[in-house]
């Protein structure tokens, strides 16, 4: 896959995840949820990426899928507020990042 380019318009990236849900439909849920992250992260020109899975019940995010560094981090399991994924979870609004986080205390913990 490809980074989106400015000439693509902005149905072909629509298109591209319909085709790509259509595959899928014939993996693995682990399998799906992989190629469901590999392909945001490429579409969006980033380096990494990670899908987390929330139980609400007991309050926790679980990341199932990842690509690039942070695909280390497979399996983790955080609760809400704790971290940046946590704090977006338990405040339920959307957050922006970017530049060095590398100071960003939320990163730290």
């Amino acid at each position: 896959m490809t980074a989106v380019s400015p000439e693509r318009s902005r149905y072909s990236w629509i298109t591209e995840l319909f085709r790509l849900g259509t595959r899928m439909a014939r993996g693995t849920l682990e399998q799906v949820l992989q190629q469901m992250v590999e392909h945001v992260v490429t579409e969006f020109g980033a380096i990494s990426g990670t899908l987390t899975l929330a139980d609400e019940d007991a309050r926790t995010l679980t990341i199932v899928a990842g690509v690039g560094p942070s695909a280390r981090f497979l399996g983790q399991v955080t609760p809400y507020g704790q971290c940046i994924m946590g704090t977006v979870a338990a405040e339920g609004q959307p957050l922006l990042l970017s530049g060095d986080l590398s100071t960003d205390p939320r990163v730290v913990e």
